[in-house]
Parts: C-alpha cells; sequence; structure tokens
C-alpha cells in the first residue's frame, strides 16, 4: 500500500546512474522507477560513508532538495536513521526515524516551523502514540496523525460481506479442477470513502471471470473509512486480495 500525501523517499532498483568522483546520481520517475536523466521527476545524489550511503534527493525540474538520509544501500529500500523531508518549495515537512528500515517515528511541523503532530510505530507499522498540535503549540485532543484507510468494521466485517455478495462458484463455472485462485485488486479510497480505479492488478490467467467478479464485489460494495493524515482524509491507495476455493469432490 502507498501514502499519497506521504513521505517520499526514492525507491526501486538502480538501473540508470551516471558515476562521479565520490558520489553516484541515480533518476527516478513519478512511481519511484529508475529511469534517464531526461525523463526523471527526481534524483538522488548517493555519497559512501562507512557502511552506509548517504542520499539527497532533488527534484528534477527545480533542483530543489526533497528528502535527505542514510540508505543500508543504493536501492533505498533501507532508509536508517533520520530523514528530513521537504516540500517542493523547500520547507521542511516532516522527519522520520527508521531502523533497520522500519519507521518508527515521524514529526511533521507547520510552515512556521512549530511541531504539527508527531507519532510512534511498532513492528507492524501500526501507530502506538499520536499527538497534534494547533500552528500556536495548543494540543489538539483526539489528533490522528495516520489511518489508513479501511473497511468499514475491519477485517471481520470485510469477511462477512464477501461471504455474502461474492459469487463463489464462478471457478466451478469456469470448469477450473480443485485449487486456490487469488485475485489481487487494486483501488483508491478516496477523501470520502468512495473508491476509483479498482481493477484486477493480478488474477489467475485461466480465470479472468473471478477477476471481474472480485472487481464487481468491490466496486459495487460500500464506502470504506477514508485515510486519515494529520487528521485530515486523505487518497489513499491499497490492494486487496480475494480467493476463490474450489474443493476437491
Amino acid at each position: 500500500m502507498k501514502w499519497l500525501s506521504l513521505l517520499v523517499v526514492a525507491s526501486g532498483i538502480c538501473f540508470n546512474s551516471t558515476a562521479q568522483t565520490d558520489s553516484t546520481v541515480v533518476y527516478y520517475n513519478k512511481e519511484g522507477k529508475s529511469t534517464t536523466a531526461d525523463s526523471a521527476f527526481i534524483y538522488t545524489v548517493f555519497k559512501k560513508a562507512g557502511n552506509l550511503w548517504q542520499g539527497k534527493t532533488f527534484y528534477s525540474k527545480t533542483n530543489i532538495l526533497q528528502s535527505e538520509g542514510a540508505y543500508a544501500d543504493m536501492n533505498s529500500e533501507k532508509p536508517v536513521g533520520s530523514f528530513r523531508n521537504y516540500s517542493k518549495s523547500g520547507v521542511l515537512e516532516n522527519i522520520a526515524v527508521y531502523e533497520d528500515g522500519k519507521q518508527r517515528e515521524i514529526t511533521w511541523f507547520y510552515k512556521n516551523g512549530n511541531k504539527r503532530s508527531h507519532a510512534t510505530f511498532d513492528d507492524k507499522g501500526i501507530t502506538k502514540e499520536q499527538t497534534g498540535w494547533d500552528e500556536a503549540g495548543n494540543e489538539i485532543k483526539g489528533f490522528i496523525v495516520r489511518q489508513p484507510g479501511r473497511f468499514r468494521g475491519g477485517d471481520d466485517s470485510w469477511r462477512r460481506y464477501l461471504e455474502k455478495k461474492l459469487d463463489r462458484t464462478i471457478p466451478i463455472k469456469e470448469g477450473l479442477p480443485a485449487g486456490k485462485y487469488t485475485v489481487i485488486v487494486s483501488f483508491i479510497v478516496l477523501e470520502d470513502g468512495s473508491l476509483s480505479n479498482v481493477k484486477a492488478a493480478q488474477y489467475p490467467k485461466d480465470c479472468r471471470a473471478c477477476a471481474n467478479e472480485a472487481v464487481r464485489v468491490i466496486f459495487d460494495g460500500p464506502k470504506w473509512e477514508p485515510a486519515i493524515q494529520n487528521n485530515i482524509p486523505v487518497k489513499y491507495s491499497l490492494k486487496q486480495g480475494v480467493t476463490f476455493v474450489v474443493a476437491d469432490k
């Protein structure tokens, strides 16, 4: 899953880069995949520092600093320690702290430099503590720093919904043998909880009908709980698995 308005750090395997005397430059598109310099959305300058790679990421069009911090390698997949992240105008937005590639803390700031919010995370990525303040520094009760988009009622409600609405006989109608047939559906939960861009990202090659049914069930379903960031609903993209099971006679 991907937060649409959160921390942006370069990601993806490094294929296209240019080597310099003491640094390496890697270019990325908007999806975080490596690309060429003339089509890059951002680029990262890596410098070796002991066992780590110090990375500074810049917006390609403006050369304004987007983020800075250390990685375990140049794949940008395992951030280490503190990362400072900036807006397109160069203003500090947040400082995120990582341990073994997992985010442990994040602190957001207002444009005036005052703290906006702070949250800590456990091994599952779930927020353990969330605090928010107004621009004058007064604490806001019940402030939500980060909450993912989710089916109303949680996983149990999601299972009950599938049991009620899903046509589980689809693979049988398609004449498929006993087994499990899983469809991965990707979609975006909008700020009001409605869904958009619902499509099958992955499905069994011999059961396109399974993909169509999984997409239908999610698209025709009720609104979800929207994702929250800094007490404001935001767009949230995710993938949801739907599995059809054909029992052995």
